[in-house]
């Protein structure tokens, strides 16, 4: 895994994208307004972590003795007692920091079902509690070989939302500090995350529809409207992310917005 850093807080509504294959939300965009909503402070030291080089060494080190002196803490790379991290996933540095003497667990909240949402990734969110602050120790190879460049941050205790998104080995793309951890029903009400319905609409007819679940069919808002999927759909306008309106009378061009709220 990897990182980019944390946003600023924003209240975007996640774009809605017509292509040769269906319809997509923006999955980063989703995972940003879930940050928006539920960040209460940055979390850089965490986040820089998450975006060490895959060949750096990690480590978490042990909870400081009484009287150190920073001279005898530098002295010893890695230090006596620190845990490598063996993966940069939240599992694996609440792994490490349990193994260093430092209160940590990790539970999943929010992981997407890959073909029942509309989100262009799959999205993955984990609750971090770190009861115990921690400090880690990052080692970097140099180009030549020897020694390393050594980094070092400071996590304070809290509690922490990862954001990620992609298949496999995930990115991370947020990493909030938060006041509690949110359960899946109250993710799922953050307005255009859950990214399960899509609502296409005509300002020309004004003739509304609704698709869930990923899959691109569209149900009617009104009694007496039809029924349409998207391969279908006439004259598919791939810049305009429009098509054209399935009421053979009407000229206008359908467009499609996200909904949020349902998990």
């Amino acid at each position: 895994m990897s990182s980019q850093a944390n946003p600023p807080r924003s209240g975007n509504t996640p774009p809605v994208t017509l292509t040769a294959h269906g319809l997509v939300v923006d999955a980063a965009t989703t995972l940003a307004a879930v940050y928006a909503r539920f960040a209460i402070a940055g979390a850089f030291a965490l986040a820089d972590l998450f975006a060490s080089d895959p060949g750096a060494n990690c480590y978490i080190e042990p909870p400081a003795p009484a009287d150190p002196s920073p001279e005898a803490r530098e002295a010893v790379i890695p230090p006596p007692g620190a845990v490598r991290i063996a993966s940069l996933a939240a599992s694996g540095i609440a792994a490490a920091a349990t193994a260093a003497g430092c209160d940590s667990a990790v539970h999943r909240v929010w992981a997407d079902r890959i073909g029942a949402t509309f989100a262009s990734e799959p999205r993955l969110i984990e609750a971090l509690r770190i009861g115990t602050g921690w400090r880690y120790l990052r080692i970097n190879p140099t180009r030549t070989g020897t020694g390393g460049l050594i980094t070092r941050g400071e996590v304070v205790s809290g509690n922490y939302l990862v954001l990620s998104a992609g298949l496999g080995d995930p990115l991370v793309r947020f990493v909030a500090r938060i006041e509690q951890i949110p359960t899946r029903d109250l993710l799922a009400t953050t307005p255009g995350f859950a990214a399960e319905t899509i609502t296409a609409t005509c300002p020309r007819c004004r003739r509304q529809w609704t698709a869930s679940g990923g899959r691109p069919v569209f149900t009617p808002s009104s009694h007496d409207g039809i029924e349409w999927g998207l391969d279908s759909a006439g004259d598919l306008g791939l810049v305009t992310n429009t098509v054209a309106c399935p009421v053979e009378v009407c000229p206008g061009r359908v467009g499609f917005t996200a909904a949020g709220g349902q998990a």
